[in-house]
């Protein structure tokens, strides 16, 4: 199958974080640190997430960490 527009071949990179938020509703306020849990579909077709890094090279190496704060 051909694929949609506007997509290059180059598989997205899906990053997670663990978050835990207490029994009363409060948010962490330290920075969680995102991991790469996988990719998605190169030709943008199945929307499935592949668990997989292996196959991931150069898309790796782009940042060096990620971060985010959440706020109430």
């Amino acid at each position: 199958p051909k694929s949609p527009g506007n997509v290059n071949g180059q598989p997205s990179v899906l990053y997670a974080a663990e978050i835990r938020i207490d029994p009363s509703g409060r948010v962490p306020s330290r920075p969680f640190i995102l991991q790469a849990i996988g990719h998605g579909d190169p030709e943008g077709l199945s929307g499935e997430i592949v668990p997989e890094l292996d196959s991931l090279t150069t898309a790796l190496e782009q940042l060096e960490k990620i971060t985010i704060t959440l706020r109430d």
